[in-house]
């Protein structure tokens, strides 16, 4: 015997429903499983040295002449503001500090700066 249309559409439809509670049920219990999706738990009150929300000045990471009073976006690349430590001195230009082990590693030399005419030959051809 033959299954009619309408059993076999009957059946194809109980068979989806089934899967996709099953997905549902799996997306659930992962979610409970794994917190919900919930954030990093937050600092209670005292808990670190400082704060995010004592920054006076906010920068960008890739635009450090970006400096704001407040959080937020950066208004060249969009990327979130950082909150600029209490220490950093804002009227020196920024300067690069490695260790000696990291400019022996990116192969910087360093030399005094010298006043002096430059030679220089050029050969052409005419």
């Amino acid at each position: 015997m033959r299954e009619s249309p309408a059993i076999k559409g009957a059946s194809r439809g109980r068979w989806l429903l089934a899967v996709a509670a099953v997905f549902v049920a799996g997306l659930l219990l992962g979610s409970w499983l794994l917190g919900g999706g919930k954030g990093p738990p937050e600092e209670t009150a005292g808990a670190g040295d400082h704060s995010h929300e004592e920054a006076a000045v906010w920068t960008c990471s890739m635009h450090p002449q970006i400096k704001l009073p407040g959080s937020g976006k950066c208004p060249i690349c969009f990327m979130d503001l950082i909150p600029l430590e209490a220490g950093s001195d804002d009227e020196t230009p920024t300067r690069l500090q490695m260790s000696e082990a990291a400019m022996k590693l990116a192969e910087i030399r360093t030399a005094p700066v010298e006043r002096r005419d430059l030679e220089v030959s050029i050969r052409m051809s005419g």
